[in-house]
Order: C-alpha cells, then structure tokens, then sequence
C-alpha cells in the first residue's frame, strides 16, 4: 500500500476510534444487561476488524504510522 494512503487510513481509523469509545461509553448506560451486553460485543467486533484488518497491516508495513510509538 501507498505510504500516503496508509497514513490517511490510519488517521480515519483512529478518528472512528474516537467514535466507537463514545458508543461504548454511552452503551454502558443500557439498563437491561442482555442488551447492553450485545450492544458491546458487536462494538467490541466492529472495533476488532478495524484493528486488524486495517491497523495492524498498516503498522506491519509501517511502523512509523504506529499510534502507540
């Protein structure tokens, strides 16, 4: 992938991140535990393919675009 592209993909990834951290919050406030609890996986899972799918690749390529570095 394309330095350039990487980084722009990374920046989107981490600004939804910042999105998906606001649903988990907000999800915590669910009354009924079934619910809330299914609400989280599916938050957890969606956070969990960004991460690998896009992140991880992107920081293997480029470890210089590594958030945590």
């Amino acid at each position: 992938m394309e330095r350039d592209i990487a980084a722009t993909l990374m920046e989107i990834s981490l600004r939804i991140g910042e999105h998906y951290n606001e649903m988990w919050t907000t999800a915590q406030k669910i009354v009924d535990e079934n619910e809330r609890n299914r609400v989280r996986i599916s938050i957890g899972d969606i956070m969990g393919l960004l991460y690998t799918g896009v992140m991880i690749p992107i920081i293997e390529e480029y470890p210089q675009l590594d958030p945590d570095r």
